[in-house]
C-alpha cells in the first residue's frame, strides 16, 4: 500500500512538471509567433515604400514592430546627424515619450552611441550593473529600465542610427533569443530607412 502511495505521488509530481513545461513551451511559441508577425510586417513595409510614403509614420511602424517582436513596453529609434554626430530620438514609444522625443544625444554618450561606434548589438540583462548609460537620457527618462537591447542601424556599412527596446511587458529580462530577433529587426529597419531616404531624395 505504501509503495502504491509513493508511486502515485511520483506520478503527480511528474504530471505537474510536464504541465509546467507545457505552459513554458506555449509561452515561447506565442512569443515566436509575435516575433514572426512583426518581421513579416516590416518586410511588407519595405516592399510598399513609395515616393509619397510618410516617413514619420514609417518610423513609428518600425519601432512598433520592433517592440512587438520582443514583447517590449518601451522603445526608441534614433537617427544619426551625420554633420554633428549627435543621435536624435525621432520616435519614442512608452512612458518617456514626452521627455525623450527629439532629444539630441551627444556623440559618444550612452549605449546607443557605443553600439553605433562598434557596429554591435548590446543586450543588458541587468541595467543596475551597466556603466554605459547616458546621464542625459537618465535625467529625461521617467521609467526605471531593468533590461534593454540596443541595435545599431547599419546599411551598406553606413551607420544610420540605433533602435532600442526597454523592459518587457511581463517583467522578464531580455535574453539572447530576444537579441537575435532584434538583430533581424534592425537589419530590416535599416533597409527600410535607407530605402525611404533613397526614394524620397
Amino acid at each position: 500500500m505504501l509503495s502504491d502511495t509513493n508511486t502515485f505521488r511520483k506520478l503527480q509530481k511528474e504530471n505537474i512538471r510536464l504541465l509546467d513545461e507545457n505552459k513554458s513551451l506555449n509561452k515561447q511559441l506565442h512569443r515566436l509567433q509575435h516575433s514572426l508577425q512583426s518581421l513579416v510586417k516590416l518586410q511588407r513595409s519595405l516592399e510598399s515604400i513609395q515616393k509619397d510614403t510618410n516617413v514619420f509614420q514609417l518610423i513609428n511602424h518600425v519601432l512598433t514592430s520592433a517592440m512587438g517582436a520582443v514583447d517590449s513596453e518601451n522603445g526608441s529609434l534614433g537617427l544619426l546627424d551625420e554633420r554633428t554626430g549627435d543621435l536624435v530620438f525621432v520616435e519614442v514609444l512608452g512612458q518617456s515619450r514626452d521627455k525623450l522625443l527629439n532629444l539630441k544625444l551627444p556623440k559618444g554618450q550612452g549605449i546607443a552611441h557605443w553600439c553605433i561606434k562598434n557596429k554591435l548589438p548590446r543586450l543588458v540583462e541587468n541595467t543596475i550593473r551597466e556603466p554605459v548609460f547616458s546621464p542625459m537620457v537618465e535625467k529625461h527618462s521617467v521609467l526605471e529600465p531593468t533590461s534593454l537591447i540596443c541595435i545599431p542601424l547599419i546599411y551598406n556599412d553606413r551607420p544610420l542610427g540605433a533602435l532600442e527596446v526597454i523592459n518587457t511587458k511581463n517583467g522578464r529580462p531580455f535574453n539572447e533569443a530576444d537579441k537575435e530577433i532584434m538583430i533581424l529587426v534592425g537589419q530590416l529597419a535599416a533597409m527600410i530607412i535607407a530605402t525611404a531616404e533613397k526614394i524620397q531624395d
